[in-house]
């Protein structure tokens, strides 16, 4: 059976991660991977993943918005290269006229051309959101945010697909910790920090929560924190989770930061990793955990 797996990784660009921004414009995607795609097949993220492209007018006057795929020529993600032809990719709707604080959504549908000749190949696409405001003064004011969608084709080709339903949610998708001290276990969870998993869904869902090392992901890393490579320093009240149709759970979090030189006094980064492990879909949602450690 042939297995997609949609990572959802999200960057910290100006404002809290999920989100990049510019002034005036806002889209909710930063960037996205999705795995095994097969030749022949159509993806359409909103449908399938739950993963619509929105974007908002954050300015104080009515903007005209337009989003467009394009092929990356600069700040391509390692081990990937540019999509071949933009016919892989439609938007459902380009064009969009917002008033204040308005928002729009335009879905995403990406089709691999049925030919081998594509299997185990890595890609990056790019979604260029352009906003154009007009002030009072009649001055126009553009801004240009880009989203990165990141897509590997299966090396093998398969002729059944699989349901894909990823609609969950985690959160808070940054959690920031200050003067943790070293050489003890500390339950997050008394100073008010636990992880909130949601399935949003009709039907059961089965989840794996595990921490994993920063510098092996797709998360940036912000400047001045060292990644954590070691997992259990972060542990967690459970580990594999099922949570019936819309339940909702905590799960509570715990630091055991060694008592060395290597964490005193350091700004740390954690990556969570909350996996949907049924249906035969492996998405996962990540998080991070900031952490600074006293003296």
């Amino acid at each position: 059976m042939k297995k997609l797996i949609l990572n959802i990784v999200f960057i910290i660009i100006l404002i809290f991660p999920f989100h990049l921004q510019s002034a005036g414009l806002k889209a909710k995607l930063a960037k996205v991977l999705i795995e095994n795609l097969q030749p022949g097949k159509t993806y359409d993220l909103t449908s399938q993943a739950h993963l619509p492209f929105e974007v908002q007018n954050t300015s104080k006057t009515k903007a005209m918005v337009t989003i467009t795929p394009s092929v990356p020529e600069r700040k391509i993600e390692k081990g990937f290269e540019p999509i071949p032809d933009l016919s892989w990719v439609k938007l459902s709707k380009s064009n969009f006229e917002l008033t204040p604080g308005e928002s729009a959504i335009s879905d995403i549908i990406i089709t691999v051309p049925d030919d081998e000749k594509y299997l185990g190949k890595k890609y990056q696409l790019d979604i260029n959101s352009v906003g154009n405001s007009v002030s009072k003064n009649l001055l126009t004011f553009n801004v240009e945010l880009v989203s990165r969608i990141l897509f590997t084709v299966a090396p093998v080709k398969k002729a059944t697909d699989d349901k894909v339903n990823l609609n969950f949610n985690v959160s808070p998708l940054t959690m920031e910790v200050k003067d943790v001290k070293t050489g003890t276990k500390i339950a997050l969870g008394d100073l008010g920090y636990k992880l909130i998993l949601e399935n949003l869904n009709e039907e059961s869902f089965e989840f794996e929560i595990k921490s994993l090392n920063p510098a092996r992901t797709l998360i940036r890393i912000p400047e001045g924190f060292q990644p954590v490579a070691d997992p259990d320093i972060l542990s967690f009240s459970e580990t594999r989770v099922k949570l019936d149709q819309k339940e909702k759970k905590y799960i509570h979090l715990f630091l055991d930061i060694p008592d060395t030189e290597e964490y005193k006094g350091k700004d740390l980064i954690f990556v969570i990793a909350v996996n949907v492990k049924n249906q035969g879909v492996h998405g996962t949602q990540y998080v991070k955990l900031l952490v600074s450690t006293g003296q």
